[in-house]
């Protein structure tokens, strides 16, 4: 249990039954947040698509990656979701969507992320902070720079650097705050977002560079 001014949490790993409750918290955190207007700008079909996304990467996440949570009496707040590997997002499931143009859309901009995900990546082993999401409730709480500074005194201890991968402005000052650095240059997306690849090495005596990265797609088409 750790407490501070503002709030005392309980930071601990998911469990397969944390799933259905962790589902809800972070399709709620999604939809209310930038990165889920920019997959979805209508607002009636987000809170839709905000679960399409979540829900397949909340499970894959938890059988293959790490899922640290927060809980405030007992209820689950938010998540940090950890890929140990360098694996793309979990495939589209749109197909039973209302509106099947508006979910092609949706789907090309994920395809788009994914693919500057994949073309930013370091070669280096590393861990990729797949998805950081605080209940809206709960936002401004210190809620998800507390879940990254117990994750990354983990990788503080293992020597592991982190990356990722952000498509707003605040996202970025959250995880600067943290010694994350933008690696490569930022490539523009649909609607006017910017996404900005991020690196972080484990100690604070380390000097921030860039890493190496696979070698370009020939086909950079996006």
């Amino acid at each position: 249990m750790v407490t501070s001014s503002t709030v005392t949490l309980v930071a601990r790993d998911a469990i397969p039954r944390d799933a259905y409750v962790l589902t809800r918290v972070l399709t709620a955190a999604l939809a209310a947040s930038p990165m889920g207007g920019w997959l979805e700008p209508d607002p009636r079909r987000r809170p839709q698509s905000a679960l399409n996304y979540i829900g397949p990467l909340i499970q894959q996440t938890i059988r293959a990656g790490i899922v640290r949570l927060a809980e405030q009496d007992g209820v689950i707040v938010g998540a940090a979701l950890w890929s140990l590997h360098s694996c793309a997002g979990p495939d589209s499931m749109f197909t039973a969507a209302a509106n099947i143009e508006a979910a092609r859309e949706v789907s090309r901009r994920r395809w788009r992320l994914d693919r500057f995900t994949e073309k930013h990546r370091p070669v280096e082993q590393h861990q990729q902070l797949v998805y950081l999401g605080v209940h809206p409730n709960r936002w401004g709480q210190g809620i998800g720079s507390h879940l990254l500074t117990r994750h990354h005194e983990l990788l503080h201890d293992t020597g592991t650097p982190a990356y990722a991968v952000v498509v707003d402005k605040g996202c970025r000052d959250v995880l600067g705050q943290h010694r994350y650095a933008r690696i490569g240059r930022h490539e523009s997306l649909a609607s006017g977002a910017l996404a900005c690849a991020m690196w972080r090495l484990p100690r604070p005596a380390d000097r921030i560079q860039s890493p190496r990265t696979r070698p370009p797609d020939v086909r950079n088409d996006l």
